[in-house]
């Protein structure tokens, strides 16, 4: 519990230019336990002592994590950056596909796992273009015009992005935020 009062949202990062974005302004305010993976000493907290999670990409394959985020608006374009494609887990529902992979994002029980980008913009579309690593992951997966046409793609598509985007922001806030204080309420007599 955080001075507040309120249980932090986790959001655990796996290289420095991968982190939350717009995604924390659905959460009004709510505090942020942020955790490094990378950091000599990183370590997640108890589940009980956090609102939800997010858990944020990097160099590691979809494959191997199981990001967490929120309900899912019906069709919509959204950044997707690399070329690589996920088989949904055991159990899980498909929530949405693409031309690129027939799974984008999934849920399973209580979480949720997206291969796309939702919380991606222009502003942070160009920090990651500017990160060479992440410019020449683009250009393997989009070609050499990759930039060019990740911006223009993204000018066109933000201001209807960043609405769809944003609700599901705050249905994903909304339901931690409803789970976390029922947790913290606890049991009602």
């Amino acid at each position: 519990m955080t001075p507040t009062g309120r249980l932090p949202v986790l959001v655990v990062r796996h290289v420095t230019w991968e982190g939350p974005h717009r995604i924390l302004h659905a959460f009004d305010g709510r505090p942020v336990h942020l955790v490094d993976t990378l950091s000599a000493g990183a370590a997640l907290p108890p589940v009980d002592t956090v609102a939800g999670a997010v858990f944020m990409g990097g160099p590691m394959s979809a494959n191997d994590t199981d990001p967490l985020l929120g309900a899912l608006a019906p069709r919509r374009t959204f950044l997707h950056w690399h070329g690589e494609i996920l088989d949904p887990p055991s159990g899980s529902a498909v929530l949405a596909r693409s031309a690129q992979t027939a799974c984008q994002a999934f849920r399973v029980g209580s979480a949720w796992g997206m291969l796309f980008h939702p919380e991606a913009d222009r502003e942070l579309l160009d920090e990651w273009l500017a990160e060479p690593s992440m410019a020449a992951e683009a250009e393997q997966a989009h070609g050499p015009a990759a930039a060019h046409r990740l911006r223009a793609d993204a000018d066109a598509a933000e201001p209807e992005l960043l609405a769809a985007a944003d609700a599901m922001f705050a249905a994903f806030a909304t339901r931690i935020t409803a789970h976390a204080d029922r947790y913290v309420a606890g049991p009602t007599a």
